[in-house]
């Protein structure tokens, strides 16, 4: 019986490594084969308003700032990626003044957040995470 339980617990430690990896850490590994260099700089809300239901993780990639949002599922990232305007300005009833083009995409569980011009990180994170789901003309060089 003894045996059995050991054999059990040990099945059961190694059902746990199964080496899946999220959207998210799939995502910055990509960024990281590209050569981007990428830094965690914290999980939580930004000092304005909520975006949406879950907070964020921060990056900086190559210095410049990138959010990823993690929902349960991908249905409700669908739901929420939603509420993002065209243009990048408005998300839900929450209006964005964005220093520089608003770029948010959304690939299964995850909305992926970049606000900047950098056309290298634009085209990997596309690359990665498929279309942008703004346009921006008002910004758009």
């Amino acid at each position: 019986m003894k045996k059995f339980t050991f054999f059990i617990l040990i099945v059961l430690f190694l059902s746990g490594c199964t080496g899946t990896t999220s959207q998210s850490e799939n995502l910055i590994q990509k960024l990281q084969e590209e050569d981007h260099t990428v830094i965690e700089m914290g999980v939580g809300n930004s000092s304005g308003p909520r975006l949406f239901s879950v907070n964020a993780t921060y990056y900086k990639v190559d210095g410049k700032p990138l959010a990823i949002y993690e929902f349960p599922n991908e249905k409700e990232a669908k739901k929420e990626s939603k509420t993002i305007s065209e243009d990048g300005t408005r998300i839900g009833r929450v209006i964005v003044e964005p220093i520089d083009i608003p770029h948010f995409y959304q690939k299964g569980e995850i909305i992926v957040s970049y606000i900047g011009s950098d056309t290298k990180l634009e085209k990997d994170l596309e690359n990665v995470l498929g279309k942008s789901i703004t346009n921006s003309p008002i910004l758009n060089k």
